[in-house]
């Protein structure tokens, strides 16, 4: 048998490069780091993967945690993987775990999960720009921040980014949306990048409504409205319950949650987002996130859901995201046929009622947009988030570091600028 042309077995071997690639990737995934002088090691494995095997650990985890992170929690983190991962390259899962004991590493009962973020690549500019590690996220994502042990903290924080900033294969960045600007969390990053020497940019910090209250929601609505505005609303309520019987509704453990997830979904689809294609049944796969992750969290008590009715007819619901001491206010809607009687603002003074005499809540997030005109008359106090980008301080890293930040940066004053400027046309369209 002869030997093959040359060109021939060039061309074979380039054919082979993308598989060649995606085993070394592969197996560079498993390559355990270990933060100096403790026992506690990270691996990196594709999110799918992760979650099938160590969903009852995040968990745990998550119950542990410094601050909680339930975008990244399995009830939500599945279903967004299922349905809304729409990238050719799927994410990752970076893991720390703390081994307990002399029994070997290998044993699964002498090592607990300490950290977990989910991660993929992306590029500072899309096709071109230099890339560079960024916690995944998603339409419905609204915090990013890596889950990891109070006890441990700092030291699964160095593990997950020791991993994330020597495995990357995009000059050791990684970016984390949507944190917290304060807090043990930030705290944390700020304390582990500057033990470890880590450069450290942060984007795009804003402030937004939030409510701190313990346990006397009258008296926070008190303080928060003047007499002239709760006068009013006291009118708006008198009148809708002058055409029927006014009912704010909280959802119970034995309620049907489905039934109120579809009075959701009818109810926005019917309004504004509805007519933009911006509401969740505009889309199968976000209907059907949303009916999946709503489920997961209810039957982990970790999601509450109201509404204000008028006899048998929905005016308003929405619903609350919550562990530990703090919830998360997402998505609220309400019957543009009955916006004259304001039925948004009267279920959101019962909700904040409800969540002020909670016992365990006194901290709720509105997740709203920082100008939002209804929410901020109602909840005065703030919470800043951030975007944060960290580096190793090598001189190839840094170069890369400040090309990275800066593009970034650029890109999102350019977007705005576009946003902008679109908003100034369609109000002169209108005029």
């Amino acid at each position: 048998m002869g030997l093959a042309p040359m060109s021939d077995v060039m061309v074979n071997f380039a054919n082979k490069i993308p598989q060649i690639t995606r085993d070394a990737i592969t197996a560079l995934r498993h390559v355990p780091f270990e933060v100096s002088g403790v026992k506690i090691v990270s691996e990196r494995l594709p999110a799918r993967e992760a979650l099938a095997l160590y969903a009852p650990q995040l968990r745990e985890l998550n119950k542990r945690a410094l601050v909680p992170n339930l975008v990244y929690g399995a009830a939500i983190l599945a279903p967004a993987l299922e349905h809304l991962d729409k990238n050719s390259q799927s994410p990752d899962v970076i893991l720390a775990w703390q081994h307990l004991g002399d029994a070997a590493q290998s044993d699964p009962k002498n090592k607990r999960l300490v950290g977990w973020l989910v991660v993929h690549r992306v590029r500072a500019i899309p096709a071109i720009g230099p890339a560079y590690l960024r916690n995944w996220h998603h339409l419905q994502s609204y915090m990013g921040h890596p889950v990891v042990d109070r006890d441990a903290g700092d030291k699964a924080l160095s593990a997950l980014f020791q991993n994330a900033l020597t495995q990357t294969g995009a000059s050791g960045r990684l970016m984390m949306s949507n944190v917290s600007g304060a807090g043990p969390m930030y705290d944390a990053i700020l304390r582990v990048t500057s033990n470890e020497d880590l450069l450290i940019c942060e984007f795009d910090r804003h402030q937004r409504a939030a409510m701190m209250c313990e346990f006397d929601g009258d008296a926070y609505l008190k303080s928060a409205l003047s007499s002239k505005k709760r006068k009013e609303y006291r009118r708006l309520k008198n009148r809708l319950n002058d055409r029927g019987c006014l009912k704010f509704e909280t959802f119970q453990e034995d309620d049907d949650i489905s039934s109120w997830i579809d009075d959701f979904l009818q109810l926005e689809g019917a309004g504004w987002k509805g007519r933009k294609q911006t509401a969740f049944n505009s889309r199968q796969d976000l209907a059907e996130f949303l009916k999946t992750s709503t489920t997961g969290l209810v039957k982990n008590n970790q999601c509450k859901l109201w509404r204000l009715r008028l006899d048998n007819r929905t005016l308003a619901i929405t619903f609350a995201h919550h562990a530990g001491h703090q919830a998360w206010l997402n998505k609220i809607t309400y019957d543009e046929n009955y916006a004259r009687y304001s039925p948004g603002v009267l279920l959101m003074l019962e909700v904040t009622k409800a969540l002020g005499n909670d016992p365990v809540i006194t901290e709720v997030d509105s997740l709203a947009t920082p100008d939002h005109p209804m929410i901020n008359r109602l909840w005065r106090q703030k919470i800043s988030s951030t975007d944060i980008i960290i580096s190793t301080a090598s001189p190839p890293a840094k170069t890369w570091f400040v090309i990275t930040c800066g593009l970034i940066k650029a890109r999102r004053k350019v977007r705005a600028k576009a946003k902008s400027l679109y908003y100034q046309y369609l109000k002169g369209a209108k005029r």
